[in-house]
C-alpha cells in the first residue's frame, strides 16, 4: 500500500500515517464490528494531527477567503466559501495561492483517492469539495427535505483554539445512534454517507465571540 505512488501524500501527510502497519490499522478500526459483533451503524475515523507542518502554510489563506453567506430558515446559516469540481480549473496562479491550490489538489489526486478507497473498503471516484465557514449564530440542521446519495465524507478540520463549548461541532445521526465529533485542529473525518444518515452543526453561541470555525468537506462518489 505504501510506496513510491504515494509520493505525492508525503508532501502534506505526516509519515506515521503513511506506514503500512498504520493504513493497515486504519483499514481495521474503520470496519471494526462493535461488542455485540454487529458493523458499526455510523462507519467513522477521525485521525488527529494527520498533516505535517507544511499544513500552517495554508491555514491563514483559508481564513482569508471570500465567502457567500448561505442562509435557509430552520435548515442552515453559514458562510460558503467555494464549492469545487476541479482544482486544477480554478484561474488563480498568484504566488500566495499556489500552495493552497497545491493542498486542495490533494484531495483530487489519484493517491488520495486510492488511500481513502484503501481506508474504507470502498471504492471512490469523482469529488466535489466544499470550504465551510461557521462563527456566531451559525448552524445547520437536520432536514428531510434534503435529498443524499451514497457517499463517503472527508472532514478536515484546520481551525486553531477553538473549543467545543463554543458550539460549531459536527454530529452524525443515524437510527437511534449520535455520533459528535469533537473539534481538533489538524484532524480528519471519514464516514460513510447514506440515505439514512443525518447530519448537522451545532449553532454557534457568543462564546465563539468573532472566532471561525473552517472545514473542509469533500464528498466521494461510489464507483458503479
Amino acid at each position: 500500500m505504501v510506496n513510491k505512488e504515494m509520493e505525492k501524500l508525503y508532501q502534506w501527510l505526516k509519515k506515521d500515517y503513511l506506514q503500512q502497519k498504520t493504513v493497515i490499522q486504519m483499514r481495521e478500526l474503520y470496519n471494526q464490528e462493535n461488542d455485540s459483533n454487529q458493523k458499526q451503524v455510523i462507519k467513522q475515523l477521525q485521525l488527529q494531527q494527520f498533516f505535517n507542518t507544511k499544513i500552517k502554510t495554508v491555514v491563514k489563506q483559508l481564513f482569508c477567503l471570500d465567502a457567500t453567506r448561505k442562509y435557509v430558515p430552520n435548515i442552515y446559516n453559514y458562510s460558503f466559501a467555494q464549492k469545487i469540481r476541479n482544482v486544477q480549473k480554478i484561474d488563480d496562479k498568484s504566488d500566495g495561492n499556489k500552495e493552497l491550490m497545491n493542498f486542495l489538489a490533494l484531495f483530487q489526486s489519484e493517491e488520495w483517492i486510492k488511500y481513502i478507497s484503501f481506508i474504507t473498503g470502498i471504492k471512490v471516484v469523482n469529488c466535489t469539495l466544499k470550504i465551510k465557514s461557521f462563527g456566531h449564530k451559525d448552524y445547520s440542521l437536520i432536514h428531510d427535505s434534503i435529498e443524499q446519495k451514497k457517499a463517503i465524507i472527508v472532514l478536515v478540520d484546520i481551525t486553531p483554539n477553538w473549543k467545543d463549548e463554543f458550539g460549531g461541532y459536527f454530529v452524525l445521526h443515524k437510527g437511534e445512534e449520535f455520533f459528535v465529533v469533537p473539534s481538533a485542529e489538524n484532524s480528519i473525518l471519514i464516514y460513510e454517507r447514506d440515505q439514512e444518515m443525518k447530519s448537522f452543526v451545532k449553532y454557534v453561541n457568543h462564546h465563539a465571540g468573532k472566532k471561525k470555525k473552517i472545514f473542509l468537506e469533500i464528498e466521494y462518489e461510489f464507483s458503479t
